[in-house]
């Protein structure tokens, strides 16, 4: 899809992508931080927690965009995929 936009287009694209995963990373460290002094977790507990829902946050979307459109296959290989790790 984008192998025709020429190099000049391809280059203001990627770095607003960059700022975006940038500043929403900033932003969630901010709330990991809220939420762990809120809760009374130590911040490394709350690291972990909210890393381990971010990494998974893919998976879970494919699975329930898989399921909703009827592909049981696509969504349930994903599940035994992850189960297997």
């Amino acid at each position: 899809m984008l192998t025709s936009f020429p190099l000049l287009v391809l280059l203001p694209i990627f770095a607003v992508g960059a700022a975006a995963v940038w500043l929403a990373g900033t932003q969630l460290s901010n709330m990991t931080d809220v939420i762990s002094s809120r809760f009374g977790l130590g911040e490394a507990l709350g690291g972990i927690i909210i890393l381990a829902i971010a990494t998974n946050l893919p998976e879970i979307a494919i699975v329930v965009s898989a399921s909703l459109t009827h592909h049981t296959g696509i969504a349930m290989a994903l599940v035994y995929a992850v189960r297997e790790r």
